[in-house]
C-alpha cells in the first residue's frame, strides 16, 4: 500500500513538473553564449570576461530585462570553458 502511494505521488510530481514546463511563461528568454578561457594558458583573460559578462547582467536584471523592440526578455548566460584552445 505504501508503495502505491509512493508511486502515485511520484507521479503526481511528475506531471505537475510537465504542466509547469508547457504552460505559457511570464517573459521570453534570451540565451547569450560566452565562449571564455576559463582554464589552460590565460585563465585571467577568462575571469575578466566572465566577470564582466556578469555585470553586464547584473545591470540588465536591474533594468527588468533586455528592451528590444519595446518588448522586454529576460537573459540567460552560457559560460563555457574553451582551455585556452583556438578549436
Amino acid at each position: 500500500m505504501k508503495n502505491i502511494l509512493r508511486l502515485c505521488g511520484l507521479l503526481l510530481m511528475v506531471g505537475m513538473l510537465f504542466l509547469g514546463a508547457c504552460g505559457p511563461g511570464g517573459t521570453e528568454t534570451i540565451k547569450i553564449g560566452i565562449n571564455a578561457p576559463l582554464t589552460g594558458d590565460i585563465p585571467k583573460v577568462g575571469e575578466g570576461t566572465k566577470y564582466s559578462a556578469e555585470m553586464w547582467l547584473e545591470d540588465i536584471n536591474a533594468a527588468g530585462g533586455l528592451d528590444v523592440g519595446g518588448k522586454k526578455y529576460d537573459v540567460e548566460l552560457i559560460i563555457e570553458d574553451n582551455e585556452s584552445k583556438g578549436e
